[in-house]
């Protein structure tokens, strides 16, 4: 396999895996489920929980938004002619594929940070032991 059907190879197998990614979280997703899960661990008010949903909400249409993105990139991918594919064909479909991964994070990172700022002092330490748990199960995997 030459260098250049290498490389496009691997460019449509990061932006597939990718894609894979972003589809989970279609309709808010595995986030939005997490999101709800800590609503009712944290005991959130009524109106914390109008605004997580808010929160959710706009969580999913950033990643539909992100979804179709995604969906174009691997179209435009399929669609190269390997016979004159260049390097800067390659590191401009590269840059728009770390643009989709960069939404991806922003998306979530956002997300995060405004369900933190809607919660009381106790619910954030609440929150804190919580995500603590998390991550000393994640590091016995």
């Amino acid at each position: 396999m030459n260098v250049k059907k290498w490389t496009s190879s691997l460019l449509l197998a990061g932006v597939c895996t990718m894609g894979a990614t972003v589809s989970l979280a279609q309709a808010g997703g595995a986030p939005a489920q997490r999101m709800q899960q800590l609503a009712q661990q944290l005991e959130l008010t009524d109106a914390q929980q109008k605004e997580v949903n808010k929160l959710i909400q706009n969580y999913a249409d950033r990643i539909k938004k992100l979804q179709q993105s995604t969906l174009t990139l691997r179209n435009d991918m399929a669609a190269i002619d390997l016979a004159t594919l260049s390097l800067d064909d390659i590191s401009k479909m590269s840059n728009r594929a770390g643009k989709v991964a960069a939404g991806s994070t922003g998306a979530v990172l956002r997300t995060q940070y405004e369900f933190y700022k809607l919660l009381t002092p106790e619910q954030k330490t609440r929150y804190e032991k919580l995500r603590e748990e998390k991550r000393g199960q994640l590091k016995g995997l």
